[in-house]
Parts: C-alpha cells; structure tokens; sequence
C-alpha cells in the first residue's frame, strides 16, 4: 500500500508541474508603438508618456503603463485572449479599441 501511495504522490506532482509549465506557456507579450501624424510631416511622431491600459473583459485584469520616448509600450506575460486597449494624454482619451493577444508575442501599432 506504501508503493501506491508514493506512486500516487509522484504522479500527483508530475502532473502539478506540467499544468505549471502549461499556464507559463500560455503567457504572451503584447507590445507595440503608438504615434501621431502632425499637420505638414510625412513622417508620424511617437506619443511620448501617452498612458496606455489594457483591460481583460473575461477576467476583470486591468494593467496600466506608459510610453516611452519612442511611443513604444510593453506588456509582459499577459494570458492570451481578447483586451480593450485605451490610450489617455493629457487627461484626454485619444484611442480605444480591442485587439487579442496570442502566443508568445502581438504587435499592436496604434497610429493616430
């Protein structure tokens, strides 16, 4: 009766980490760039420190940041499935919409 016990303990685990090993590969980067076209250039400009938010209807996960000099933002490790991306500036809402996150990156250039 020992053996099975034990047998049954080691497969117990065997089985906790690969389910682990599962929802880490599960985990997807969303990153992107945000510019804006200014009136008489060609070429569009980033959106420096616009605040970015993506939020997760399924689960009710919300996660903020901020763009960098570039107008590049970077979300790590996010569950793969459908967001609402929002884009704020000075106070200001300049973007909404959805995009889905899939494995193991998404790109999401957003240019205004």
């Amino acid at each position: 009766m020992r053996n099975f016990a034990s047998w049954l303990f080691r497969i117990s685990c065997c089985t906790f980490v690969l389910a682990l090993s599962a929802a880490a590969a599960a985990a997807a980067n969303l990153d992107g760039t945000i510019t804006h076209g200014a009136r008489g250039t060609t070429r569009p400009d980033p959106l420096v420190s616009a605040l970015v938010s993506v939020y997760n209807p399924a689960t009710r996960q919300k996660m903020v940041t901020r763009t960098n000099d570039l107008g590049r933002y970077l979300y790590k490790s996010l569950p793969g499935g459908v967001y609402v991306i929002l884009v704020e500036k000075d106070g200001r809402r300049v973007y909404q919409g959805k995009v889905e996150v899939r494995e193991p990156e998404t790109r999401f250039d957003i240019q205004l």
